[in-house]
């Protein structure tokens, strides 16, 4: 993570910035590090996967998957195993 210093290069004229680190300790070190991997410019995509993972494995098995994902698996089970009705 860079910093501004508040001076300015004299050659240039930009900010310049000093680059600092985040100690993430404990529990809430922990959730601060999954925010700021969200938060990065790159970091939705880049970590998606990982941070939802860690989610439903902490998740209790009843609620793993949403009930209303769970309603959509059950109706699709049900027209593969019917058959999906023919529409004229």
């Amino acid at each position: 993570m860079q910093e501004k210093t508040g001076e300015k290069c004299k050659t240039c004229g930009q900010d310049i910035k000093k680059r600092s680190f985040n100690i993430y300790d404990g529990e809430e070190g922990r959730n601060q590090a999954l925010l700021d991997c969200c938060q990065k410019k790159d970091g939705k995509a880049k970590y998606a996967y990982i941070i939802a993972e860690e989610i439903v494995n902490c998740a209790p098995a009843e609620t793993k998957i949403p009930p209303k994902v769970k309603a959509l698996f059950t109706e699709l089970e049900k027209i593969l195993k019917e058959g999906d009705p023919v529409e004229d």
